[in-house]
Order: structure tokens, then C-alpha cells, then sequence
């Protein structure tokens, strides 16, 4: 933390200038800085991976209607752990708690992609290193293939349905990312944040995915789009700063290849560079402009699927937003990270992800995947030292079809709602969501606009 004019820091904290200090008073003041110093990193490490996997086995019956639709609170909290992981389970011990618990729904993904499901049903293969083969749209595995393979074989079952969910032609929205540090000399927050915690700095972007090619719904189109190079990439993806000033006008161009082997091309424009600059695939795993989060942790995992080794580690039921109540995210808890909203008990894959780069900060993520969806519904991220590091959880809308209705392609598809990354070192978090008065749009795209945003020799203009 950098400290502010008239102030100095020492370990994190800020004293202020003006305050004569004794010799006693500054040792004074300096033991309990290093004493919370020390408390906040010991909280970030009493879970550790042997504790996840124990609740995972002690907790693997937990039904599907183990709680009754309603409203509970902290008293409730142990019920509530059989459904929340060591570690995000801490997140809701606070006297305001106030959780909906509502009936799990079964979502259908759109009839287009049933049907190519249906059709190429048992062509996609798993080969030696993991990459994904003789796949053409639909779920490239059911869930009777993921339960009868051996768990690594699964783990990329699993991963690949997550990577070739249905997703339409992709979405976009504007997100605004706050970041949050316990409460301080006093609180600063933005809509939506209704609880405690510092919010130190925030920023808008406008963030936009492009799917190419693998698209169930354009069967007459070869499953792809009509334009360029859509039989070498899967998906692009578009971010765009809009403020601070600071930030303003800086951005990034992904693409992701469909060959499994192939790195991604990434690219970044800033202003004060005033060039385009090809980004290492390395910077994938560095904090992204600041945040709590990687490149790989946005939407719960963007990542590389053969970047990792993947294990299956079984099914477990979940608590999740995955239809909330809001159009945009309400939070509140002792740092406003908490999901003030509808939940429901969510069936989950449940994956283990290594990273294979040696110098990756990471040293493992579990990850809780949804059997309906394939969205990843929470992420918990170890250390080296197999320490519970981070807590990245995601939250969806979903449109309120009547029952029997056929949804269109764009009612079927879960709208990206918020994403939040708990650092539990650091004890710092940052909270993605839409701004008031934006919703995500999952709608369709001309070749001509995809062109447009997404070319880099356009990095240096505007959408």
C-alpha cells in the first residue's frame, strides 16, 4: 500500500506525520502493525488443500434439497457449510447474513445446441496429452462418458464441455471493478456495495467475446462464422478501459486457436505507449491492471485447458447466483464481496487444475463447474505451499422463460452478472459487476462488426 501525502507507512499500515510519536509509542504502534500483518497472512492460510479435499469426502452426500427453499442467516451457517468450501465458507460468518435459498432449476441450453449435442453424441475423443479431437458443436462429452473414464481422463471431459459450452455468439457488457480493502480511516463505495470495506480505487471497461467457430446454431455455416481465419480460432476477446483518466483508452486484443496446442495471440495497446505491444502468453498469470484477478480467472477460468494437468475429482452440490433477483449485483458483508441475492444448491463437477509452467504463481485450483451450464460456479486457488490463496466465484442472471416455452438463443444462455476474487494473503478483493443500468447481451454479430472491434491494427482507434 503506498502511502498518502502526510502519512508514512511502515508494514502496510499508514501513520500520520503530524502525530508526535515516542520512541515507545512508534514501538508500540509498529509491534501491533506486524501483529496484524501477521494475522491477516495466517487467516489467508488456515485452509489448506487437505482440508478442502477432506470436506469434499465428508460432505460428497450433501443432497440437492438438503435445505429447504427460504431465508437463513449466520445461525444457519453450519447448515450452509455442507454447501460452501472451507475458506468461502468464512466469507458468510457475519451478524447481517441474510441468504435466499431458492428451488434448483434445471436450465436447457438452446435447441440448436441440444440438437448438435444429439448429433455428433460420441465422436469427441481425449488423446494422450489431453487435447480434444473429432470434435465438430454440442457437448463434446456426456455426463455417463465423464463418469465412466478414469479421473484424468475425465478432469479433460470436463474441462473441454466447460471450454465448448453454450455460449451463442458470445457476450458483451461494460463491467465496473472495484477494489476493496478493509475498512479504513473511513468507507468509500459504489452502487451496489452495501456492506463494509474500503473501496480504494474503481474502474469501467467495456468487455466484449466473439465465438468463430464451434457454433451449434449456425449448422448451414459449417459452425462458424463467414469470416476470416474462423477455421484457426475458437473465440476473440476485446477489452477496453474507459476510466480513470489514468487507464483510459488502454487495450487488449485476444485470440484463442481452436488447435489445442497453439498459444494464444495477445496484444495490448496503451496510451501513454502509443503502440501496439505483443503480449508474452506468460502475463497470463500476472495480476490484471492491478486486481485480485489473472487473465486465466476471468469468467471463473479462461484459461488454456492444456496448460494445466486436470484431475476429476467427483460431483458436489454448491451454493451459486445463478438466476439472481437483480439487474445488478447487490453485495454486502464486512468487505461487500457477498452476493446479497437468490442462491440455489447447484449440482458441480468438481475438477483439480495443476498448472504445468514451473514459474506459475499458482501452485493447484479446484474448481466447482456447473452440471447444467458448464459455467465455473467457484474456483479455489492454492499456493505453493498448498495454502488456500484465492476465492474467484461468478454470479449469473437468467431470463424467466414460462414453463414449456422453447427460449430463443438469447433467453438460453446464463448472462454474465459479477465476478469476485478474494485474496486471503493480501486480504484485499476485487469485485467485477455491471455498472447501474447495463445489462451483458448475448447477441448476434455481423462479420463486418467482429472485424471492426476486434481487428489489432484498430487497437489505436476506437470501437
Amino acid at each position: 500500500m503506498n502511502a498518502c501525502p502526510g502519512t508514512f507507512a511502515i508494514g502496510g499500515c499508514r501513520f500520520a506525520e503530524e502525530v508526535p510519536m515516542s520512541r515507545l509509542n512508534y514501538m508500540k504502534s509498529f509491534v501491533i502493525c506486524v501483529f496484524m500483518t501477521w494475522a491477516l497472512s495466517v487467516s489467508g492460510s488456515e485452509v489448506s488443500y487437505q482440508d478442502v479435499r477432506d470436506w469434499l469426502q465428508t460432505d460428497a452426500a450433501a443432497p440437492v434439497d438438503g435445505i429447504a427453499p427460504g431465508v437463513y442467516g449466520v445461525r444457519d451457517l453450519a447448515k450452509l457449510r455442507h454447501y460452501l468450501p472451507p475458506g468461502f465458507a468464512e466469507e458468510f460468518d457475519f451478524s447481517e447474513l441474510s441468504v435466499e435459498i431458492a428451488e434448483t432449476e434445471h436450465y436447457l441450453p438452446h435447441k440448436s445446441y441440444r440438437a448438435a449435442t444429439e448429433r455428433f453424441e460420441g465422436t469427441a475423443s481425449i488423446g494422450p496429452d489431453g487435447a480434444i479431437g473429432s470434435y465438430t458443436a454440442g457437448r463434446p462429452f456426456s455426463a455417463a462418458a465423464i463418469d465412466a473414464a478414469p479421473p484424468e481422463k475425465a478432469g479433460y471431459m470436463v474441462a473441454w464441455s466447460h471450454i465448448f459450452r453454450w455460449q451463442h455468439y458470445g457476450y458483451e457488457t461494460d463491467i465496473l471493478m472495484s477494489y476493496v480493502e478493509p475498512n479504513a480511516s473511513g468507507d468509500r463505495h459504489t452502487a451496489g456495495m452495501e456492506g463494509g470495506g474500503n473501496v480504494i480505487r474503481s474502474m469501467t471497461l467495456y468487455y466484449r467475446r466473439v465465438y468463430l467457430n464451434k457454433l451449434a446454431h449456425q449448422p448451414d455455416g459449417d459452425y462458424r462464422l463467414d469470416i476470416d481465419n474462423t477455421d484457426e480460432l475458437h473465440w476473440k476477446e476485446y477489452i477496453e478501459f474507459l476510466d480513470p483518466f489514468d487507464v483510459a483508452g488502454s487495450k487488449f486484443v485476444v485470440e484463442r486457436s481452436l488447435d489445442p496446442n497453439l498459444g494464444d495471440q495477445m496484444y495490448s495497446y496503451l496510451p501513454n505507449e502509443r503502440r501496439v505491444r505483443r503480449l508474452s502468453v506468460k502475463e497470463r498469470s500476472d495480476s490484471f491492471m492491478g486486481s485480485d484477478l489473472t487473465f486465466d480467472d476471468l469468467q471463473g477460468f479462461s484459461g488454456r485447458v492444456l496448460d494445466y494437468s486436470w484431475k476429476y475429482l467427483g460431483r458436489k452440490v454448491v451454493m451459486h447466483v445463478s438466476a439472481s433477483r437483480h439487474e445488478q449485483a447487490v453485495f454486502f458483508g464486512p468487505r461487500s464481496h457477498v452476493p446479497s441475492d437468490r442462491w440455489q444448491l447447484r449440482p458441480c463437477y468438481v475438477v483439480e487444475l495443476i498448472p504445468k509452467w514451473e514459474g506459475h504463481p499458482y501452485g493447484r485450483r479446484v474448481q466447482f463447474i456447473d452440471a447444467d451450464s458448464f459455467n465455473t460456479v467457484v474456483s479455489l486457488i492454492f499456493d505453493r505451499g498448498d495454502s488456500l490463496w484465492k476465492i474467484v466465484y461468478t454470479a449469473y442472471e437468467h431470463a424467466d422463460v414460462p414453463a414449456g416455452t422453447e427460449p430463443n438463443a438469447e433467453e438460453s444462455v446464463h448472462r454474465w452478472s459479477a465476478l469476485v476474487a478474494i485474496d486471503l494473503h493480501n486480504n484485499t478483493t476485487t469485485v467485477s459487476r455491471e455498472p447501474p443500468g447495463t445489462q451483458s447481451r448475448y447477441e448476434a454479430v455481423s462479420p463486418s462488426r467482429v472485424r471492426r472491434i476486434f481487428d489489432v491494427s484498430n487497437l489505436t482507434g476506437g470501437r
